[in-house]
């Protein structure tokens, strides 16, 4: 039995199924033509019958428009029942497509940044925890590198500040700035982890501090601490930059080489030589103090006896030092003879760089050129010691006038087997 509140209206069989057609209750009408047209209008959502030839009655099920009945879309009214999952429609919803997708993309970049810093801070950890390893009392607390990090940490040699020598950073050490110098020397590592301890053992105010260093197969590296304003070599010869080196800077400069010098010579548990004194290796810090650098590099091949490496050799050239700032030049050899007979006219002025702004003391001016004249001596024994040349740039030991000096202008072969020694850190050891 149909149910009760189905419609019944007398109208013609056509017109009976447009009625069903154009409601959207309907769900199938039943015809018959007993004696009276009529019209039963079905509307529950579910039908059912049956087919008997006694019945004179034709029955019309209303169907769906769609090739799949499930995706079939029927208007209800507010009131009706819920909408059955599996009559909804399942074509696919595009934004909430893109905003899925940008969520995993956006998750994606997250996790993999969390990854990258979570790295980074332990390759960080792991770097300052291999530093303190290699800092130990047999080092000096220097720290060990491999060449790996060298080229790091020098960006692979990407700042040239010297002969050899480039700019880099520690991350050990807060981004430390140290200056990483590429030794010529195949000293074997026994040797040399020997001579670097000794150097790292060397603290003196006008000495750069050796940081580290690196001795990986064939590589020898120094790492030294960075001395902000370069070498003093910069400021003689730059038209700009000279300005800054006053009188005053020109001698604090030569009696704070004096007391590095004095420090290697007599105050390490072992006689230290500097071995290549130049303007190069003069270097200063933030404060415009001098400290010196490359001091002792003739450890590295263990031999004491060549001329580079004694006492005498580094007077002679703290000597010419003391003419190159006084007068400018870098032609010292030239500029020796010349400043002597000056000073012996009584003219010492007029060996004053010329550039130098503010005057000069006389007294002072006297006391440099003697006792740089005296370090010039051709006779190794009669040049002073550091010592000395420090207690009269101080002021608290007189000098006397020195005879001529002739070690500006030492033999050609002299020069020649002093230059043999400065590279002999590639010979073959014995």
């Amino acid at each position: 039995m149909y149910p009760a509140n189905d419609s019944i209206s007398q109208s013609s069989l056509q017109r009976c199924k447009d009625m069903c057609l154009h409601d959207s209750l309907c769900m199938a009408v039943t015809f018959t033509n007993n004696r009276a047209a009529e019209c039963r209008m079905i509307t529950t959502q579910y039908v059912s019958g049956y087919s008997d030839p006694s019945i004179s009655s034709a029955s019309f099920v209303k169907k769906c428009p769609y090739s799949d009945p499930l995706a079939a879309d029927f208007t209800f009214p507010m009131n009706s029942a819920p909408i059955s999952p599996l009559r909804q429609s399942y074509r696919p919803c595009i934004p909430c497509l893109i905003g899925a997708a940008s969520g995993a993309f956006v998750v994606f970049i997250v996790v993999h940044i969390w990854i990258g810093f979570w790295l980074h801070r332990k390759r960080k950890f792991l770097r300052r925890k291999a530093a303190v390893a290699f800092k130990g009392p047999d080092l000096k607390g220097l720290i060990m590198l491999s060449f790996c990090e060298i080229k790091e940490f020098s960006e692979n040699f990407k700042y040239p500040i010297g002969p050899k020598m480039f700019k880099g950073m520690l991350p050990h050490i807060d981004n430390q700035p140290v200056a990483i110098k590429e030794l010529d020397t195949t000293t074997e590592q026994r040797k040399f982890r020997g001579a670097v301890s000794k150097i790292g053992n060397i603290h003196h105010k006008n000495l750069t501090k050796l940081e580290g260093y690196c001795c990986e197969f064939s590589h020898r590296y120094l790492v030294y601490e960075f001395a902000q304003n370069g070498s003093i070599d910069r400021y003689i010869e730059d038209s700009k930059l000279f300005k800054r080196l006053t009188w005053k800077k020109r001698v604090d400069i030569c009696t704070s080489v004096a007391r590095a010098l004095c420090y290697l010579h007599t105050e390490c548990r072992e006689f230290v030589s500097h071995g290549n004194l130049k303007c190069e290796n003069v270097l200063l810090d933030e404060n415009f103090e001098a400290k010196v650098t490359d001091f002792g590099l003739g450890i590295f091949h263990g031999d004491a006896s060549i001329y580079g490496t004694s006492a005498g050799k580094d007077v002679e050239d703290f000597g010419k030092m003391v003419l190159i700032l006084v007068n400018g030049s870098r032609e010292v050899e030239d500029v020796c003879e010349w400043a002597y007979n000056e000073w012996m006219e009584g003219r010492p002025e007029t060996i004053i760089d010329k550039r130098i702004v503010g005057g000069v003391d006389p007294e002072k001016l006297e006391r440099v050129l003697r006792i740089a004249f005296w370090c010039l001596q051709n006779d190794e024994r009669m040049r002073p010691s550091m010592g000395e040349v420090l207690n009269v740039l101080e002021g608290t030991l007189t000098v006397d006038p020195p005879p001529f000096p002739f070690a500006c202008r030492r033999p050609v072969e002299e020069e020649d087997s002093y230059e043999s020694s400065l590279e002999s850190y590639s010979a073959t050891e014995h």
